[in-house]
Formats: structure tokens, C-alpha cells, sequence
């Protein structure tokens, strides 16, 4: 459920491809980045699926990177989106 006072992320991965590590490491990431400002929910789910919504808007897709993972520099991207939606 969306909470109303904060930025909420939704991170949706792949139980059987163990997606789960990677997960943990966003959401770690989304806390340093907004602490208690942000809400991040964990969504399991199946067929290769990584995906980030901020606010409902899909800012991270897998399969629409080309099948990638998230390296650093594109985390960072997604941090700096966070930051700047806090900010607004």
C-alpha cells in the first residue's frame, strides 16, 4: 500500500532466477539514498523479471535494457532520480 508522505519504490524480481541479492542491494541503496523519506516494497515475481517504479512510474526494466543488471553508474542514475524527486 502507497503511503501518502513518502516516495514510494517498488521493486519487483524474480524469485527462481534468485534476483533476491540483487534486490537487497537496491533497496539498500534507495534507503542511503532517501532514508526515511522513502517506502520500498519487494514484490516477488517469476520469468526474468527485474523491474523499479517510483511513484507507479517504471524507471527500471530488464528486459528493456537489453536483458542488463543495473551496474553502479546506472544506479547512481537511479539514486539521482530519487534525490530529485525528493527535492520537488
Amino acid at each position: 500500500m502507497p503511503l501518502p508522505d513518502k516516495l514510494n519504490i517498488e521493486i519487483t524480481y524474480c524469485v527462481p532466477c534468485s534476483y533476491h541479492g540483487i534486490a537487497a542491494w537496491l533497496v539498500s541503496e534507495f534507503f542511503a539514498e532517501g532514508g526515511n523519506r522513502v517506502a520500498v516494497a519487494l514484490n516477488p515475481g517469476e520469468a526474468g523479471v527485474l523491474t523499479i517504479k517510483v511513484d507507479g512510474d517504471k524507471v527500471y526494466d530488464k528486459k528493456a535494457e537489453d536483458g542488463k543488471f543495473p551496474d553502479v553508474t546506472r544506479v547512481k542514475e537511479l539514486r539521482a532520480d530519487i534525490r530529485q524527486r525528493l527535492a520537488s
